[in-house]
């Protein structure tokens, strides 16, 4: 477990090399509030980085970081919804949750239309805590993946070269090779050729398969 307030050197840079290592990070102003989170928490066995000030989080932090956050609602300066539209404008990838007193539960009913992950009402209960901690880090771990893998599409289709682009966008939809020749003037020889060359690079078993990567790679049709 690690806490900001005796290991701030180490917390002192943007954590550029720490973006596959999940982190549960922590903003609040107050800190036996932090002490009670993290008593909580440390049964997930995750690295925990506490922080007091939202311009602490964002001086600090990269916005591509692994985990989750939990987030005081009240704090001075900058409050919790503040710092959540901070996030939102700086692109964070992590999922927030919000740590509210019962009178901000519809203020941050509010920030969940933006996009927020979850809410807590204080006092808190450790195990809705960490259950909502361990959502949202699946959430995380789940939403990397499919970042991963859509990344990962986009690069084999750079690999295609502009006529097999072309023959890529008429096989999803369906044509015929010599519809297809006909409409790139080419002969039916070299749309086959083309498409095996497709059908190499994009990895794809089958036609649904390519049809199903297209969609992927939003592939205009």
């Amino acid at each position: 477990m690690v806490s900001r307030w005796t290991t701030f050197k180490k917390y002192t840079t943007p954590l550029k090399n720490m973006t596959t290592e999940a982190t549960i990070f922590i903003v609040d102003d107050n800190k036996i509030m932090h002490q009670v989170v993290e008593r909580a928490i440390k049964k997930l066995n995750k690295k925990i980085v506490s922080y007091f000030s939202a311009h602490d989080f964002l001086n600090n932090v990269n916005p591509e970081a692994a985990g989750c956050l939990l987030l005081d609602f009240m704090m001075p300066l900058m409050n919790g919804a503040e710092l959540y539209d901070q996030m939102r404008i700086r692109h964070f990838s992590m999922p927030v949750i919000m740590i509210t007193a019962f009178g901000n539960v519809p203020l941050a009913v509010d920030e969940m239309k933006k996009g927020l992950f979850d809410f807590i009402e204080k006092p808190i209960e450790p195990q809705v805590l960490i259950d909502t901690v361990q959502r949202a880090l699946d959430y995380d771990a789940q939403q990397r993946e499919i970042n991963l893998q859509q990344h990962e599409l986009l690069a084999r289709l750079k690999t295609l070269t502009p006529k097999e682009h072309e023959v890529m966008k008429k096989v999803v939809l369906g044509k015929l090779n010599k519809i297809i020749a006909y409409e790139l003037g080419i002969s039916m020889k070299t749309v086959e050729k083309h498409r095996a060359h497709v059908m190499e690079k994009m990895q794809a078993k089958s036609i649904a398969q390519l049809v199903h990567i297209s969609e992927r790679c939003d592939i205009c049709t």
